[in-house]
């Protein structure tokens, strides 16, 4: 008499099967949106880079210096300029892709300080024209391009469509109702970011040494747990979609 065997039973879920990461054609459709957003910026900034504004650079560039050396300062670049002892004295001008993308004045001085004696050596980088005048706009050239690469793909994610990154890539949003506030929430951390030169009165080249690698340290944290931490640690969406309601998917 042979024994009964009963069937064993199904192995148990071990939860919700997730979307798969998608990194690399996230990142590839990044950098075709990221790339054509900063064509669109040039295109408008090059007639005024004259006048004090600068050209985006695409993740991946050309960039060429060419330097000439001044015998004086400019007047306006210091108070006393008798007391002052320059090692570096130029005018710089700069070129993207061999288009002209401005230029500055660099130097780098010792100065004794009247209240208390001590000499101090600075480096300043000023914008400044053909007429050797300084340039008071700041560069938003970076700021420019998440705008547009965002109100761009909000535009197309409203209309049904996507972008071009996105259409290239085969990849598609699915669920939510907000694209605006899916772009602030991806882009909003990387605009702060490039506004930040900007809307800091003091350059960071006169910070104290421990403030510098403070903010850099956690800059550097809130971005990897922002945007890195989430695909390292993958459930089934990155922080700015769980938030407005999206799933990115392959199409």
């Amino acid at each position: 008499m042979r024994p009964v065997q009963t069937p064993r039973p199904a192995p148990h879920p071990r939860g919700p099967i997730l979307p798969p990461r998608l990194l690399i054609r996230r990142l590839l459709a990044f950098a075709i949106d990221h790339t054509l957003a900063v064509i669109v910026v040039a295109l408008a900034t090059l007639p005024f880079t004259d006048l004090g504004l600068r050209l985006p650079q695409p993740l991946l560039h050309v960039r060429t210096v060419a330097c000439t050396d001044l015998e004086t300062p400019p007047d306006w670049l210091l108070a006393t300029p008798g007391r002052a002892q320059f090692t570096t004295l130029r005018v710089c001008e700069s070129r993207l892709y061999g288009l002209p993308n401005g230029r500055e004045l660099v130097a780098v001085y010792s100065q004794s300080d009247p209240d208390t004696g001590l000499r101090l050596t600075r480096m300043v980088r000023v914008p400044v024209d053909r007429t050797m005048q300084p340039h008071r706009v700041p560069d938003l050239s970076a700021a420019l391009v998440f705008l547009v690469m965002g109100a761009a793909s909000a535009l197309m994610t409203a209309r049904g469509r996507r972008s071009t990154g996105k259409a290239v890539m085969r990849l598609r949003l699915t669920g939510g109702t907000h694209p605006l506030r899916r772009e602030a929430l991806r882009l909003g951390p990387l605009l702060a970011l490039a506004l930040a030169p900007a809307l800091n009165p003091v350059p960071v080249l006169l910070w104290p040494f421990a403030a510098v690698v403070g903010t850099v340290a956690t800059a550097l944290a809130l971005l990897l747990w922002y945007y890195v931490w989430p695909l390292w640690r993958w459930q089934g969406q990155t922080r700015w979609d769980r938030w407005s309601g999206y799933t990115l998917t392959a199409s």
